[in-house]
């Protein structure tokens, strides 16, 4: 699993339990005993149905500070989850909607829009592991426009379909400064794209799994290029057409390039 695709945070919110207890005194909630048979205690006083500012402690361990609305979380609230999580923010009708942040157990953190205690909206994602995700959120995942920047430093701004990079996008690799651009597909560089490296030199053609595959032209610093068969980043026929310098004269350029400069990786 990427760490961009963290498990759903309604996985670790859950639902989040209805109010049915209150003050020192059992809150009536229209259930039966048969059917509830927990008692949820909440400070404060007690007018049949909770209301104001409160602190409750559940049967699960979880626990709940702040408004209630007629039994109901309503208003900016902070919960917290037995395993230690903690997500502050808007509550509607006992469901976290609206700004917010989760701090999890695991160390990861969220702050940004919520739905019914979904990420769902533009927010940020900051992983135990030092990636750092913004963008657009659905169904508690990167989904539509978004970026990340992995603990590698190498950086990805493009789309995103449930967590995973899919659609136009752009990868930055930080050790040497190389660009790659085009489509995403099942979080690698699939199809015809574009590289851009450092001292002018740069590669169009195919790609397979973020790698140069297929046919591809590689581009010089003085403007040769040459186009031939790739795979797995590396020449793997001879030369289909080159563009030679004046004089046709050979460079130690392009004796280097039998040696492959594909990339791939996060």
């Amino acid at each position: 699993m990427k760490p961009w695709q963290q498990r759903s945070l309604s996985a670790a919110i859950g639902v989040l339990p209805m109010m049915v207890g209150f003050g020192t005194m059992a809150m009536a909630q229209n259930y039966s005993a048969t059917v509830e048979a927990r008692v949820d205690v909440c400070d404060g006083g007690f007018d049949g149905q909770a209301q104001g500012n409160h602190s409750c402690q559940f049967p699960s361990g979880n626990r709940y500070q702040g408004p209630l609305e007629n039994g109901r979380r309503q208003g900016w609230g902070l919960f917290i989850y037995r395993d230690g999580t903690r997500c502050e923010g808007t509550f509607q009708q006992d469901e976290l909607t609206g700004r917010g942040a989760c701090q999890f157990s695991n160390g990861d953190r969220y702050e940004g829009q919520f739905q019914h205690n979904l990420r769902q909206g533009q927010g940020m994602a900051l992983y135990a592991n030092g990636t750092r995700c913004e963008g657009q959120f659905a169904a508690d995942v990167v989904t539509g426009f978004g970026s990340c920047v992995y603990p590698s430093g190498n950086r990805y701004e493009g789309e995103f379909v449930a967590g995973m990079r899919q659609g136009w996008g752009s990868f930055t690799y930080s050790h040497n400064g190389s660009k790659c651009s085009g489509p995403f597909i099942n979080d690698q560089l699939n199809g015809n794209g574009l590289c851009l490296m450092i001292k002018w030199r740069s590669y169009e053609g195919a790609f397979a799994n973020g790698q140069w595959q297929g046919v591809g032209t590689y581009i010089f610093a003085d403007g040769q290029r040459q186009t031939t068969q790739w795979a797995m980043g590396r020449v793997a026929t001879p030369v289909v057409e080159a563009k030679r310098l004046p004089k046709g004269k050979p460079t130690a350029r392009r004796s280097r390039l039998a040696r492959g400069s594909g990339l791939a990786g996060q």
